[in-house]
């Protein structure tokens, strides 16, 4: 059988115990009665052989006792190195078991702050993502708004191309007609001048848009009248200054298609119309002995040449 340093140091201890007992017991043997040396004497009496039996049988259990003592030394010596053993790897194991549960602290640690700054981030990006959201909304109705502004604008482009090559079309036959037009016009006022020059030669002086003739004959209001009416024109009506003047440059006394026939002092003209634009010669009308019903034009000044006179009376037209 093999043992150990610390084995063997234990069985060394076990034999100097047993040594100690032997030494012990035998000397007490030696002095149990009182004259003392009683047991060896007794031995001598009854002789050594029963003695060196007892002996070897003593001697026999004591090395049975050390060998048992010797093995149970040896199993506790081996369990107490296996204890120790253990305790240094649970020792060991507390202690890596404390520096990791130190670790695993810190860890816990930092993984609360991680887990605080991570959840700020996520309330943050939250927050962004609803904002972001939102602006995808008004976005989207943005766009949503914007197309279908489009699509009418594109709808109004259409109706206004289609306006405009219409209006083209009338521009262009616009264009042709005031061509067309202006060459008629053209046409038209050389007839004109040329027919206001035959008039002319006839008699017949042109002013604003009408025709005026006067006569070289002297007649009464009526058949002045009745001679203008055989012309297709009728007695002047005067409705402007600038009608007056232009009469009054004639530098000829003539009837006028005013007159008060009807009912005296009510003044009106040869289409019925009251008397509104005035140009009464100084103290006319005077009605003078109450014949004077019908108007001519004095040579007096443009302005101020009207006078009430017989309507029988002969004068140019």
């Amino acid at each position: 059988m093999s043992v150990n340093i610390n084995e063997r140091e234990d069985i060394v201890e076990v034999k100097q115990i047993l040594t100690d007992h032997i030494e012990v017991y035998d000397n007490s043997t030696r002095s149990d009665s009182p004259g003392g040396g009683w047991g060896s004497e007794r031995i001598k009496q009854k002789g050594a052989r029963p003695y060196k039996l007892a002996t070897g049988s003593v001697l026999l259990l004591c090395a049975l006792l050390l060998f048992t003592i010797m093995g149970l030394c040896v199993h506790i010596s081996r369990e107490r190195h296996e204890l120790r053993a253990i305790t240094t790897n649970l020792t060991g194991a507390r202690d890596l078991l404390e520096s990791t549960n130190a670790n695993l602290t810190r860890e816990r640690d930092a993984c609360k702050t991680s887990n605080t700054l991570i959840t700020k981030e996520k309330e943050q990006l939250e927050s962004t993502y609803a904002a972001v959201v939102s602006e995808r909304d008004q976005l989207n109705a943005t766009y949503t708004n914007t197309h279908a502004e489009k699509v009418q604008l594109q709808a109004n482009y259409n109706t206004l191309s289609k306006d405009k090559d219409q209006l083209q079309n009338r521009y262009n036959e616009l264009k042709r007609d005031r061509e067309s037009l202006n060459t008629s016009y053209v046409n038209l006022e050389n007839e004109r001048n040329d027919m206001q020059k035959g008039l002319l030669d006839l008699g017949w002086r042109y002013f604003d848009s009408h025709l005026y003739y006067i006569s070289t004959m002297n007649k009464s209001w009526d058949d002045a009248r009745q001679d203008c009416k055989s012309r297709g024109a009728d007695l002047i009506k005067i409705d402007s200054q600038e009608e007056q003047e232009f009469v009054s440059s004639f530098n000829k006394e003539a009837w006028i298609g005013l007159s008060d026939v009807n009912i005296e002092g009510q003044w009106r003209w040869v289409d019925g119309s009251p008397l509104t634009t005035k140009f009464w010669a100084k103290d006319q009308p005077n009605s003078y002995k109450g014949e004077q019903d019908c108007v001519k034009l004095w040579l007096s000044p443009p302005l101020e040449n009207w006078n009430d006179e017989k309507c029988s009376i002969q004068c140019f037209r």
